[in-house]
């Protein structure tokens, strides 16, 4: 089977790939950089030729890329949280939809699997939420886009596209070739870990590629069931500044915080970068992730698709010191 991917230098693609490497299989792989995607994936023992040099919103290119592939595996996003472009964000986000999927169900391609995300989940009465929980409304720019794209895609799959939808939760995990949001916080938390209401869900990449390849070897007969949560265990603040100190081998610092004054923190920087470009994560939504995260269940998985999750703890051991030895 030949795979067009995109994202392939990131945390979620690259293990990707290298899954798909693994059971035999080929990738044509759409990057902005070809030496960083062969010195990635040599160093892993692939020397890796089939490589389309160019964007996931450039429609002819990708067009041409997919003649021969059987599959493709879309994880490219634009993850621009300035809140001053989040039309651009938007448009550039739900255009690589009609680029990369819309194009591959024109090709009459059998299988494609793209990566969404549980943000674009609402909060639900029941407690939980999984893949029937309503959508929510987002003013950030990166959630906006991405909910415009889980509305695009689900419009496919109902006209029966063969489109398959992956939500992971909280993706972190070695051999990270851009260093994405999820490890950055991880490492982050090295210096102090904030103690506050609910808690967070991992899912190691490695395990995450181990779904991902059964889903493109697998075909799904119902579209419109094909949509899967990848998380592990909800693990609190106290847990998870536990399991840090137990994986980095240090004493960290944990700092009690409240969870009214982490959302109003997020809502006054929220309120600056509408004037101010500041290099933050910190926003109102992202405190409100931190402070009332709502576990996200995975039993549709547990279901259908034969991975297993490791722990979060070698996770975290596996991550903290690849990072040791790599920054």
């Amino acid at each position: 089977m030949r795979v067009f991917v995109t994202g392939a230098t990131g945390l979620v693609g690259a293990h990707l790939v290298l899954a798909l490497l693994s059971k035999g299989h080929q990738v044509r792989l759409l990057v902005r950089s070809r030496e960083k995607a062969q010195t990635y994936f040599r160093s892993h023992g692939h020397e890796l030729d089939d490589i389309v040099i160019g964007n996931m919103n450039e429609t002819d290119k990708i067009r041409l890329a997919l003649s021969g592939c059987d599959a493709v595996f879309h994880a490219a996003a634009n993850v621009n949280l300035d809140i001053r472009q989040i039309d651009s964000t938007v448009k550039s986000n739900l255009e690589s939809m009609e680029s990369v999927v819309g194009s591959a169900i024109n090709a009459g391609i059998k299988n494609i699997v793209w990566v969404s995300s549980t943000t674009v989940f609402d909060h639900d009465k029941r407690g939980f939420i999984d893949e029937n929980t309503p959508l929510r409304t987002s003013k950030d720019p990166y959630t906006k886009s991405k909910l415009l794209c889980e509305k695009w895609a689900r419009e496919k799959q109902q006209l029966g596209a063969p489109l398959q939808i992956s939500y992971p939760v909280g993706v972190i995990g070695p051999d990270d070739p851009s260093l994405s949001a999820s490890n950055f916080a991880l490492i982050g938390f090295k210096e102090v870990v904030p103690i506050t209401t609910s808690g967070l869900q991992y899912i190691d990449a490695r395990d995450l590629a181990d779904a991902h390849l059964h889903m493109l070897e697998n075909p799904h007969s119902e579209p419109e069931a094909a949509r899967y949560i990848f998380a592990g265990k909800l693990n609190s603040w106290q847990e998870i500044h536990s399991m840090i100190e137990q994986a980095s081998g240090e004493t960290i610092k944990a700092q009690k915080l409240s969870p009214a004054l982490m959302r109003f923190i997020g809502s006054a920087t929220d309120l600056i970068k509408k004037f101010i470009p500041l290099n933050t994560r910190i926003s109102r939504e992202a405190m409100d992730l931190m402070t009332m995260w709502m576990t996200c269940q995975s039993m549709r998985q547990a279901q259908e698709i034969p991975v297993t999750i490791r722990p979060v703890l070698s996770s975290f051991k596996d991550t903290i010191e690849w990072h040791k030895e790599h920054y």
